[in-house]
């Protein structure tokens, strides 16, 4: 009997130890979990109604009882690019407050223009001498134009045939526009030339049946009168064999990155566009510069989100003692891997940091037409965003606006996107999730690391993308003061 009383007796014991372990690891998160909403309600957000905390704790709820507190001040932004998912303050995700997040924030510059054989090799004609015997250019206005002599090569060469050599990578749009966005410098200096591309059937296949982008790109190119062929180089010149003086056949080089001949060759590229998707008003920005009088900016956007904003203004509102409007500030974030959480949170960041008329929209382009892609980047002055594809579109963005990149650790891609925004004019500048991005970056260099590190998510502490978003406003104003 003692026996089976002493056996009995230890599991007793051990569920009471165990009970109130339990209990007291309980009682501590709980602790814990009060005094830091405490802190943060006691912090310079607590007179906002529509706290961090709060928004923490009831997201879905608030958003709910507060549309206003969303959707005022922003009739500017086009109404798609207001795509609030239902918990948009990631709740289990990342703490932006965390200031030991490391980090560091570069300023890039790399060139707006390069050398023609560095841009460009020649497959059939002499590229150098015919590109030489064309007329200098000629700067007027924004636009560089091409004159031709009387007498001169461009009245020889009729056609002007741009190519692919580098079939790598062609699923992927960012890699695709690697090889056509330097086609625009080609084609504009040989302007009363036919214009044509050519491409075998993996890369064609993926641009005419490939994402919303390069679909796009097509009626871009079909509409400034390029000519799209699914074809071997060698196979168009044997049907050319007649008028073979009278053709020019070149491939852009690949590299790290985006180039062009020309400083406004993608500025050129958007203008096209802009004219060929009916948006023409929008190809004269004037960073953000008000009317005299009106207090209201030179652009409109063509589908503007509902609200008639309040009595102090809403984004396009001038400054006072400013000639230019308030930066429209907004943040493209990602569906799937390198997505940035607390997103929404960073725009409240910014609207109380930055002290804007307006709380900077989170966008997605995965279920954005390319319409609306082109609009959208074309609106913003300012955008944060990780790295990713949705960067092919920086040649729609007007000069003088930035783009803030954020890189996870270890992902040494600051370059890819930072040429093509140079070449757009386009202010660049990254935070990188870490301390030393070439020697993290090498310590990850096998196959299974760059996988991982490119499924990363996106954690960034929100006082380093205030930071950068000021810096980045600085460098607008100057911009467009240097514009006027």
């Amino acid at each position: 009997m003692s026996s089976r009383s002493a056996n009995s007796g230890i599991p007793c014991s051990l569920k009471a130890v165990r009970f109130i372990v339990a209990l007291s690891i309980f009682g501590f998160s709980l602790m814990t979990w009060t005094i830091s909403l405490r802190m943060l309600n006691s912090s310079k957000y607590a007179d906002d109604p529509f706290t961090l905390g709060n928004a923490f704790k009831h997201p879905t709820g608030l958003l709910a009882e507060h549309p206003d507190r969303w959707t005022r001040n922003i009739t500017e932004f086009p109404a798609f690019m207001l795509q609030w998912p239902t918990d948009p303050f990631d709740a289990n995700g990342c703490n932006i407050l965390n200031i030991s997040i490391p980090h560091t924030f570069n300023v890039t510059n790399y060139p707006t223009s390069y050398d023609l054989l560095s841009v460009f090799g020649d497959i059939y004609g002499n590229l150098t001498e015919a590109w030489n015997q064309v007329d200098a250019a000629t700067i007027h206005g924004a636009e560089t134009k091409v004159v031709g002599t009387e007498n001169g090569r461009q009245k020889q060469i009729k056609t002007v045939v741009c190519t692919v050599k580098n079939h790598t990578y062609v699923h992927h749009f960012p890699h695709q526009m690697q090889q056509i966005f330097p086609c625009w410098s080609l084609w504009r200096h040989f302007p009363d030339a036919n214009h044509v591309f050519i491409a075998r059937k993996p890369f064609f296949g993926q641009m005419t049946e490939g994402s919303a982008f390069t679909e796009g790109m097509v009626k871009v190119l079909k509409a400034s009168n390029v000519t799209l062929i699914q074809q071997h180089v060698k196979f168009f010149k044997g049907d050319h064999r007649s008028h073979l003086d009278e053709l020019l056949i070149a491939h852009a080089h690949r590299i790290e990155g985006y180039q062009t001949v020309y400083d406004d060759d993608l500025q050129y590229l958007r203008r096209r566009t802009l004219a060929a998707l009916g948006m023409g008003h929008h190809i004269d920005q004037s960073c953000g510069r008000t009317q005299p009088g009106d207090g209201m900016s030179t652009s409109q956007t063509t589908s503007t989100a509902a609200g008639t904003g309040e009595a102090n203004g809403g984004v396009a509102s001038s400054i006072p003692g400013s000639k230019f409007r308030p930066p429209r500030i907004a943040i493209a974030n990602r569906n799937g891997t390198r997505r940035m959480l607390g997103a929404h949170k960073v725009a409240i960041f910014f609207q109380k940091d930055l002290q804007l008329p307006y709380r900077p929209p989170v966008f997605f382009i995965e279920n954005m037409s390319f319409e609306q892609q082109v609009e959208a980047f074309n609106t913003v002055d300012i955008l944060l965003t990780p790295h990713g594809a949705q960067l092919t579109l920086i040649p729609f963005m007007h000069r003088c606006s930035s783009v803030i990149e954020v890189l996870p650790r270890a992902y040494d891609w600051s370059e890819f996107f930072g040429r093509l925004a140079a070449i757009a004019g386009v202010n660049h500048s990254y935070i990188y999730l870490g301390t030393d991005i070439a020697a993290e970056a090498a310590s990850m260099a096998s196959f299974d690391d760059q996988m991982f590190v490119r499924k990363s998510l996106v954690c960034a502490p929100a006082h380093a993308m205030v930071a950068a978003v000021k810096t980045q406003i600085d460098r607008w104003h100057q911009c467009c003061e240097d514009a006027d």
